[in-house]
């Protein structure tokens, strides 16, 4: 251990001062006095770990001694340094022992208590291979506490583990203290003599509020909604924890119809559904379930998003962003009549876009909108619980649950899952496993097209990632509200929870994520309580306006949706209204609009591509099978991302997102 003392002096502190340090980090580090520890030879060296446990046996006196060997394994360590900022008085430079006192009451907990929060999963990790506690399940003792105590010992035990403690803050303790049995008695009590150990099911329990806050917050309920499928972890939303889709059959054999939907998330079965409206023969096939990245949408169904139509009448005249508000207003319209006679928690609300100071940019969105004639509403106040210097409102928007919605327009629908589509020959659909699928029409919403021949949506689409949390015992505003600054925070409520949104980046790129929520959480809500969180990923394009049409040029009969930068309600039903009309060989006034064959010519078409340059020039082991970019590695979802199309691997390499259609390779 060193001291840098203003940056010009660097002194080595005594093996006696900095062993004194380590020692009281350790004592107040609950994850360090509970760990396992192993004493490092060398610096980022490979260590081999003993796993197996020896076995004795019975023997002849004189006969071959049997020796069962533990199997030995290995782990590559990696040494990151940990450093803390102490303010001191200049009067220690003169008093050097009374500085190393300093020093030792002051430095322990700084960094204990950041080692743990790095561990809980609070604090962005310093590399890859740092191993955290953020993705292990989590089980919830809120209801069924003592159940739940003896489920989470029993889980430990079934995967070869010895259950070494507890840590707890105040709030973990209060619930023990609450936990009663079906006599109103008490299950737990605070007993414990002085100078003794605290003891649960027999296990210590430590408890430690500067430790543990951060696992408090984290995983009340979120972790205890995380679930693992295929070998990665699944952080579930509210959507897919309050509704039930129906499950479908993979497809087993070749087949025929009039027209086929790829992709069964909301707008491919929006399509689908219009479609067979209209008394075609369609079907639709998923390469997994039903839902896609709706599941993990914020559901707001509104024509007003963020400062659209400013952008729109600057590049493409006032007509063009009359067109892009009539297109979602028939939408809205459609999601009405169809929310009707559906249970789905349809809500209408008033929608904002606000922003946090002076804005000449909400003054022209507003401006715009006047001339356009659109019933918008200049407000100098929200009801926001943080300073707002101004809002547009747009009055009777609505919020719903996807899933429910979703769930009820695909009763009757031909839907296929567990079937993905490898490549599209003419007219004819090729599966994974090679089933063939021939239809006159085919319609791809895989969130981001998969054919690179046609189209270019390689340079013409990248993909943003947001998160989300659901927080209870928070104020619930009225309305539905967005930043008019694109990274900034998403608010709507859900029965009496409120939906905080935000931590914006470039998928592969490092951004705020859930710690930027966090962060205004501990600001403005100090007394709500986080139970859920998710992330979204949204294709973004080179306009600001979606991809709905023909997929290119060449391909007469293949047609997209994609690219509905972060507003795929909405989106989806233009989507479907739009594709309905053109599958059916109808005029449509907003066909020549959303075309994806409108020019390129934008300049986050030049961003585009050099992302994608540099990508493919950077040096990594692990490369994106879409197009061979480099990955990089997301500390906070522990995942490959590719910077430059977006798509995602678990840390084993299983496909998350499009736009690859595999698996890394081994």
């Amino acid at each position: 251990m060193a001291i840098d003392m203003n940056r010009t002096t660097t002194i080595a502190l005594p093996s006696a001062v900095s062993g004194e340090i380590l020692q009281k980090t350790q004592s107040g580090s609950a994850v360090m006095q509970l760990a396992r520890q192993i004493r490092v030879p060398g610096l980022g060296v490979t260590i081999p770990v003993i796993t197996g446990d020896p076995e004795a046996a019975w023997v002849g006196e004189t006969g071959k001694k049997p020796v069962k060997r533990g199997t030995l394994d290995t782990k590559q360590l990696t040494t990151y340094t940990l450093a803390v900022i102490v303010p001191f008085s200049n009067q220690f430079k003169r008093d050097i022992p009374a500085l190393y006192d300093a020093l030792v009451q002051r430095l322990p907990m700084a960094l204990a208590k950041q080692f743990d929060a790095t561990v809980f999963g609070a604090v962005t990790v310093p590399g890859s291979n740092f191993d955290t506690l953020k993705s292990c399940t989590a089980q919830e003792i809120g209801t069924d506490t003592y159940g739940g105590l003896v489920a989470a010992d029993a889980d430990i035990s079934q995967h070869d583990g010895i259950l070494n403690g507890f840590v707890l803050a105040p709030q973990g303790k209060a619930v023990l203290l609450n936990a009663v049995d079906g006599n109103k008695r008490p299950l737990f009590i605070n007993s414990v003599a002085e100078g003794a150990v605290p003891m649960i099911l027999g296990a210590r329990a430590i408890y430690r509020k500067s430790a543990y806050v951060w696992l408090a917050c984290f995983a009340r309920r979120s972790l205890s909604h995380t679930v693992r499928d295929r070998g990665r972890f699944i952080l579930s939303s509210i959507w897919t924890e309050t509704a039930r889709l129906p499950h479908f059959a993979a497809l087993e054999k070749d087949c025929k119809t009039d027209v086929l939907v790829i992709g069964g998330g909301m707008a491919g079965c929006l399509c689908a559904y219009q479609l067979v409206q209209r008394g075609m023969d369609c079907m639709l096939v998923e390469a997994d379930r039903i839902g896609g990245t709706t599941k993990n949408t914020t559901a707001k169904l509104t024509m007003q998003h963020g400062l659209i139509y400013r952008d729109i009448a600057r590049h493409f005249g006032r007509e063009s962003a009359l067109l892009y508000w009539q297109a979602h207003a028939a939408a809205l319209r459609e999601f009405a009549r169809l929310c009707a006679r559906i249970d789905c928690d349809y809500q209408p609300q008033d929608s904002y876009v606000y922003s946090r100071r002076e804005s000449p940019a909400l003054e022209e969105e507003f401006r715009t909108l006047e001339r356009m004639g659109a019933p918008v509403i200049w407000k100098d106040h929200t009801a926001l619980p943080f300073p707002a210097q101004a809002a547009v409102c747009w009055p009777d928007q609505a919020m719903f649950h996807p899933l429910k919605f979703l769930a009820a327009i695909v009763d009757g629908l031909s839907i296929h899952e567990e079937t993905r589509i490898r490549e599209i020959d003419g007219h004819t659909a090729v599966t994974a496993d090679g089933r063939r699928i021939h239809a006159e029409k085919i319609i791809v919403a895989t969130h981001f097209p998969f054919l690179n021949r046609h189209g270019s949506y390689f340079l013409k689409l990248y993909q943003h990632r947001s998160y989300v949390i659901a927080l209870k015992n928070a104020p619930i505003p009225d309305g539905m509200y967005v930043d008019a600054d694109r990274l900034g925070l998403s608010l709507r409520t859900c029965q009496d929870l409120l939906l905080l949104g935000g931590g914006a980046h470039r998928a592969g790129r490092q951004g705020g994520g859930w710690q930027e929520l966090r962060g205004m959480v501990w600001q403005y809500f100090p007394r709500a309580r986080e139970v859920y969180h998710w992330a979204a990923q949204d294709c973004m394009t080179l306009d600001g306006m979606p991809y709905i049409g023909l997929y290119s040029r060449r391909t007469p009969d293949i047609y997209a949706a994609t690219g509905f930068n972060k507003w795929g309600m909405t989106g989806s039903m233009t989507a479907a209204l739009l594709l309905a009309d053109l599958v059916q060989g109808k005029a449509n006034p907003y066909a020549a609009l959303f075309s994806p064959s409108r020019t390129m010519l934008r300049p986050q078409l030049w961003v585009n591509g050099l992302e994608a340059a540099a990508g493919l020039v950077t040096p990594s082991e692990k490369r994106c099978p879409h197009m061979g970019c480099a990955l990089q590695w997301n500390p906070q979802e522990h995942s490959w991302d590719c910077p430059c199309h977006g798509s995602r691997f678990t840390e084993q390499g299983a496909l998350i997102d499009n736009p690859a259609t595999g698996d890394l390779k081994k």
